[in-house]
């Protein structure tokens, strides 16, 4: 079992408008599903439960509406660590176990299921940040586009920036023009 957050965790340090649920899992998975959506969503609504000592949120639930699909997520820092996404489709499923930090040394498990059967594609194994570092540092070194432009991280932080507005004012909150 995980054991709870310590002050002395940068991850659960209060600085303003940053999130403290697994940052890079969350942000991994609203990039996610903007590339999924291909759109990002028009508007999100959050719920947080925040330590009372560190005044970070340590269960953090939300639902991206896309208007064509939704995304539902539930992240924790104080639960026990797992990680899944599970994608619903019209014709199937896909399910991806350890989607954000995968072990470098593991293949990727990924299930697909549709109406013809279930199936395991096999995957390579990947080492998913040090993958990411590479082909940052190689766009910077030849001058090339970043593979996540900053406009990626723009629209990140508008999805954030509703769901704590969704935080204190328990409604669905507006994604779009702000």
């Amino acid at each position: 079992m995980s054991k709870p957050a310590s002050p002395n965790m940068i991850r659960v340090r209060p600085y303003p408008k940053v999130v403290f649920f697994y940052p890079t899992v969350i942000l991994a998975g609203i990039y996610s599903f903007f590339a999924l959506f291909g759109m990002e969503p028009q508007r999100v609504i959050g719920l947080f439960t925040r330590d009372q000592n560190l005044k970070t949120d340590i269960l953090s639930s939300a639902i991206l509406d896309f208007g064509r699909g939704r995304s539902v997520f539930t992240v924790t820092t104080q639960g026990f660590r797992a990680q899944t996404v599970d994608i619903y489709g019209t014709s199937g499923s896909i399910h991806v176990g350890i989607p954000f930090n995968m072990h470098p040394d593991v293949p990727p498990l990924l299930t697909v299921i549709t109406p013809i059967g279930q199936r395991h594609p096999q995957l390579p194994e990947a080492d998913q940040y040090g993958l990411e570092f590479e082909a940052f540092s190689e766009a910077l070194r030849r001058d090339l586009p970043v593979p996540t432009p900053a406009e990626d991280a723009v629209a990140n932080q508008r999805v954030l920036d509703a769901l704590f507005r969704s935080e204190t004012s328990g409604r669905w909150e507006s994604c779009l023009g702000r």
